[in-house]
């Protein structure tokens, strides 16, 4: 069965952000795009220091907004950082740029 839905449970295929996300539209935003495009926030980087979590390193971006059993992490929706690092992927993505481009620019920047 289902498990009741706090909020705070919401597995990525549900099509909404989970309820801790309202500090603002860029950060909803970047939990939708988490959504739609898990296989670019894989190939992005993080420089916030979650690489050096004890008992979970963060691997990629896609670390940052979900937990490996599913559910959303709430790092990413408070931290400026790893939002601009989605929006900023997800927009030269949509220009067309490659993901190698985009992390190129993302380490660039």
């Amino acid at each position: 069965m289902g498990r009741k839905d706090d909020g705070e449970t919401n597995t990525p295929t549900q099509p909404r952000s989970p309820a801790f996300v309202c500090p603002s539209e860029e950060s909803v935003d970047a939990y939708r795009l988490e959504a739609e495009r898990g296989h670019l926030f894989t190939r992005m980087p993080r420089f916030c220091g979650c690489t050096n979590l004890p008992r979970d390193p963060h691997k990629s971006l896609l670390d940052c907004f979900i937990d490996e059993d599913g559910t959303f992490d709430r790092r990413a929706a408070v931290c400026g950082l790893r939002i601009a690092i989605a929006l900023d992927a997800a927009d030269w993505q949509d220009e067309g740029a490659r993901i190698a481009e985009v992390r190129k620019g993302i380490d660039e920047k």
